[in-house]
C-alpha cells in the first residue's frame, strides 16, 4: 500500500504543476448539523480525519465527497465513501472498502480503491484504477481507462472489467 500511497502523492504533484489548484474540504459537518474546520480527528462526522474535497454529506465516517469542475482534487476517504470527479477536474483519490467513485466527461482521474470498490468513468474521460483488492470497473466505450490489480501489471480496459485478488 506504500507504494500506492507514493503514487497518489506523485500524481497529485504533477497534478498541481498542471494548474497550481488544490482543493480540500474547507467547511466539514460536526455531529451536530455546524462545521468544524476540515473533520479532522475526532470528529464525529469523520472519525478518521479523512473527508477531502467538497463534502456533501458524511454521516459515520461514510462520506458522498465532489470535486466541482475544472478543478483540482487530491485525497483519501474512508469505508463506503463515494467520490465524484466534476466534468474537466483532475482527481486523486484513495478509497477505503466499498468506496464509489466516477469521472465524469472531460477528467482524468486516478483512484486506488480498497476492498470491494467501484469506480465508473464516463465518456471522453481518462481514468487509472488501482484495486488493492476485488473491484469493479465499468469504462464508457470513448474513455481511456487502465486497471490494475493489487502489484499486477496495468492494462487498457473498456466496458466492464474486474480485480478478483
Amino acid at each position: 500500500m506504500t507504494r500506492a500511497l507514493i503514487a497518489v502523492a506523485a500524481l497529485a504533484l504533477s497534478v498541481a504543476a498542471c494548474n497550481g489548484a488544490f482543493r480540500f474540504d474547507d467547511t466539514a459537518r460536526d455531529g451536530g448539523g455546524g462545521t468544524s474546520g476540515t473533520g479532522g480527528a475526532g470528529s464525529t462526522s469523520c472519525p478518521s480525519g479523512s473527508c477531502g474535497w467538497e463534502t456533501r454529506a458524511c454521516d459515520g465516517g461514510s462520506c458522498s465527497l465532489s470535486c466541482p469542475p475544472a478543478t483540482t482534487c487530491v485525497g483519501t476517504c474512508g469505508v463506503s465513501c463515494s467520490a465524484d470527479c466534476g466534468p474537466n477536474s483532475h482527481c486523486a483519490l484513495m478509497t477505503g472498502r466499498s468506496g464509489s467513485v466516477s469521472c465524469d466527461e472531460g477528467a482524468n482521474c486516478t483512484f486506488v480503491l480498497g476492498e470491494s470498490g467501484s469506480a465508473d468513468c464516463a465518456r471522453n474521460s481518462t481514468c487509472s484504477v488501482r484495486c488493492s483488492d476485488d473491484c469493479s470497473l465499468e469504462c464508457d466505450a470513448a474513455a481511456s481507462c487502465q486497471l490494475q490489480c493489487g502489484a499486477g501489471p496495468s492494462m487498457a480496459v473498456s466496458g466492464h472489467a474486474s480485480c478478483s485478488l
